[in-house]
């Protein structure tokens, strides 16, 4: 019976023992975790945490908040009355060069949404040249005036990729834009389809298109669907004229004075871009493309046209940045899958 008794008392001491090593263990890995976290919290007190998934999880450091940088602010129409934000996405393409030569014609300034190759396009039956085969429109269009602006470099979704893929749609384009402009990048982008989440917007954010590095992320308030022809009309010309009434029921009554504007055109489509003539393979020559009709519909409104600087209230020439060796750094994909954070400035 003693034996019995010595025999359990035994085991029970050596169950204590190792329980204490446990509680021993136990607590000295939350003493690394407490020396983990406040490492964490000192670095990321610094603004140098990282934005992708793999440095904050959705939830994670609840107690620092939200991992990362602020998720920036995206506008959808302009500061100032009477304002009005010509813009055109999805170029340069084969229509863009006449364009140009129209608005300057006009005196009116644009701003144009770049994207470096865009393979959507292809529905417009039109050629592709890309960015850098129409590396001159680009710099035509920002020598005299009017604002060049990001759309990724393939009009990929944003919201549909990884914060990697979202980085490198910007930055090969900023490689392109480097290269096209002198020097100097653009700090204004639109998200294709309009489309963004916070994951987007915060690497938007770490690569400087946020309001607080001087930046603009902005979508639109009025679209007259040009990027589909086939919702008005059989004809270009009665395609052409649903447009305008398009612009004329979202426009409505209002006046300059109350209102302000800022659109989505595409200066890929035919029907809205293309001043050719018959001799240069212009498909419809005859027929006025809606960029003119529009301009010749609000001007008599006494509306301003603008780009999109001084439609946020900015000063000309706000949204360029020098380039940084981060712009030639992050055009090369394997850089991007082996040093993502190398791209973020």
């Amino acid at each position: 019976m003693y034996w019995s008794v010595l025999k359990s008392s035994i085991i029970i001491c050596h169950s204590i023992s190792i329980v204490c090593n446990k509680i021993s263990v136990v607590c000295n890995s939350v003493a690394v975790i407490r020396t983990s976290l406040n490492a964490f919290n000192s670095h990321d007190a610094k603004g140098t945490a990282g934005f992708t998934d793999e440095h904050c999880g959705t939830g994670c450091q609840s107690a620092w908040g939200r991992c990362g940088k602020t998720v920036p602010a995206v506008r959808d129409r302009c500061t100032k009355a009477g304002s009005f934000a010509l813009t055109f996405d999805d170029g340069p393409s084969v229509l863009t060069l006449g364009l140009l030569n129209y608005l300057n014609s006009q005196n009116v300034k644009a701003t144009f949404f770049v994207n470096g190759l865009n393979w959507k396009n292809k529905d417009t039956n039109n050629p592709l040249p890309g960015i850098y085969n129409l590396s001159s429109v680009v710099r035509a269009a920002y020598d005299t005036g009017h604002q060049i602006c990001s759309h990724t470099w393939s009009h990929t979704d944003i919201i549909t990729v990884d914060q990697y893929n979202v980085t490198y749609e910007v930055s090969r384009l900023n490689n392109a834009f480097r290269q096209i402009l002198g020097g100097v990048v653009p700090t204004c982008f639109r998200p294709p389809y309009g489309d963004y989440n916070d994951d987007s917007l915060a690497v938007l954010q770490g690569m400087g298109y946020g309001e607080d590095a001087g930046g603009a992320i902005v979508t639109w308030d009025l679209d007259p669907v040009d990027w589909d022809p086939s919702q008005h009309g059989t004809t270009p010309t009665a395609q052409i004229a649903d447009m305008v009434n398009e612009f004329n029921v979202q426009i409505g009554s209002t006046t300059p004075a109350a209102s302000t504007f800022m659109t989505l055109n595409h200066d890929v489509w035919n029907t809205t871009a293309d001043f050719r003539t018959s001799a240069q393979g212009g498909p419809y020559p005859n027929v006025i493309p809606l960029a003119q009709k529009v301009i010749e519909l609000l001007k008599p409104k006494g509306f301003n046209f603008v780009t999109l600087d001084e439609c946020l209230g900015k000063a000309a020439g706000s949204f360029y940045r020098p380039e940084t060796p981060t712009d030639r750094v992050c055009s090369d994909a394997t850089t991007i899958a082996t040093n993502p954070n190398a791209c973020f400035i």
